[in-house]
């Protein structure tokens, strides 16, 4: 599923793009299920986190290919229609190093950028020379067209160097099965709101923390989202990657990150390079390269 040179030009632009009805319906619903599964196992397992202000919000430690539920989808990391439009954008030789996570709830919003947070607000850094070719995939299992919970970028900002707008940006209209792609140096937030009226308007982050519920469209599905980073072979992906394996935060999920044999080969297959920042990658699965039976 390749795209065409109108959506290149509009994702060097502006950082990011949208890509309709890469996953179906029937197949999203089925990866919602298998997500509850997950969660329910990650909570007997203690590797969910939580934020005591966001209750109702969980992120569960590992990468996608450490959940053995998610082979029927190959781990999506490995989905042929998301990396071949991966590889239009950033280009053939792709590498895929841990980086994947699950989220539901709705959680913190706030601009920032995914990028080196050394290089983020220094227009001398050298994320800032040349193309960057590291992106991020987020794969929706709900709609966020007229509902919160959805993704705000500010169009053209992977250009730059700072998080810090005074504007609202763009609320992203995505409904279940379509993609968001955006580099790591494109200013986003989470979980944006939306209002029941207007529900177009776009506002600062600041702003959607004090808008009092009643006015927001709230979604009647829980929130519930995937992301895969990917980088194409080059020296930006060079430094990301020895940055994120550094990070206290991802070193222990890290080592939750999936090293199946049925995961190595799907990635293979799909054209992907697979590449262990750390040592200890992988280290608290089981045998099997999963962190469950």
């Amino acid at each position: 599923m390749k795209i065409d040179k109108t959506e290149l030009n509009f994702f060097q632009a502006n950082g990011y793009l949208v890509i309709r009805d890469v996953i179906p319906l029937k197949k999203i619903n089925e990866i919602r299920d298998a997500f509850k599964i997950i969660r329910q196992k990650a909570k007997k397992a203690k590797t969910v986190r939580y934020n005591p202000k966001y209750p109702d919000a969980s992120f569960i430690l590992g990468d996608l290919p450490s959940f053995k539920e998610l082979e029927p989808f190959d781990f999506l990391v490995c989905n042929k229609k998301i990396v071949e439009i991966v590889k239009s954008l950033i280009g053939n030789e792709i590498v895929y190093f841990g980086e994947s996570n699950t989220q539901s709830g709705l959680a913190i919003r706030g601009n920032h950028k995914d990028s080196r947070v050394s290089d983020r607000e220094d227009a001398s850094g050298l994320d800032w020379q040349g193309d960057y070719p590291l992106v991020r995939v987020g794969i929706y299992l709900n709609d966020s067209d007229i509902y919160s919970g959805g993704l705000k970028v500010m169009p053209g900002s992977h250009k730059i160097p700072t998080s810090h707008f005074k504007l609202g940006g763009v609320n992203v209209d995505v409904k279940a099965g379509d993609l968001v792609i955006w580099k790591l140096t494109t200013t986003h937030s989470g979980n944006a709101k939306r209002l029941k009226l207007f529900h177009k308007l776009s506002f600062h982050p600041k702003i959607e923390d004090i808008i009092p519920k009643i006015f927001e469209r709230k979604n009647p599905l829980e929130r519930m989202a995937m992301f895969v980073v990917y980088g194409a072979k080059s020296e930006h992906l060079n430094r990301y990657v020895t940055y994120f394996g550094k990070r206290p935060d991802t070193r222990v999920v890290l080592g939750l990150a999936g090293t199946s044999d049925i995961f190595v080969e799907r990635a293979r297959l799909a054209g992907i390079d697979l590449f262990r920042p750390i040592n200890d990658y992988g280290v608290k699965l089981m045998s099997t390269g999963f962190q469950f039976e």
